[in-house]
């Protein structure tokens, strides 16, 4: 099996998100300001997926991963497992 580490998240005073601290769900990012599509842009280039500061839908980061199979293929290769 194969797994890949995302970039640890930071709230706004730069401490790491925490389950413990119930900073984990999407009501957080929300109250911070973040939409959906900001999470999912962040998440997706904590793997090297899209640049820095994407916003996108899951729809169209599957378009873009679909366009572009390279960018999907490097986070496996680069995978730990």
């Amino acid at each position: 099996m194969s797994y890949r580490y995302v970039p640890i998240l930071l709230n706004p005073l730069g401490k790491k998100l925490s389950k413990r601290n119930h900073d984990d769900s999407l009501s957080f990012y929300q109250s911070q300001g973040l939409h959906p599509p900001q999470v999912i842009g962040k998440l997706a280039a904590g793997l090297n997926l899209v640049s820095n500061n994407s916003e996108l839908s899951l729809l169209e980061l599957l378009s873009e991963l679909k366009n572009n199979k390279r960018k999907l293929l490097n986070v496996f290769n680069n995978a730990k497992g």
